[in-house]
């Protein structure tokens, strides 16, 4: 019964011809666009963070710059670590 079966799906086919061959077509669906633009560029070394919807990228230097100038100095450590 199979072996009938499959002879009729082959005979059919060989019968059976396409408005077009897939080949020549040039119209395809649009799946996903994107706009093509350089990357960014950072200085490194660089600290990067990354949450669900947000991300960080801060070069150390910056971030050594923050730190010395928010730090407080009415502790021995932090003077010294300031310094």
């Amino acid at each position: 019964m199979q072996k009938i079966l499959v002879l009729a799906v082959f005979l059919v086919s060989g019968f059976v011809k396409a408005e077009s061959d897939p080949c020549e077509s040039t119209q395809y669906p649009v799946k996903w666009e994107s706009e093509l633009v350089h990357p960014e560029s950072y200085e490194l070394p660089a600290i990067f963070y990354k949450t669900n919807y947000s991300k960080v990228i801060l070069p150390v230097s910056k971030a050594i710059d923050f730190v010395k100038n928010n730090m407080a100095n009415h502790k021995a450590y932090l003077k010294d670590a300031k310094a």
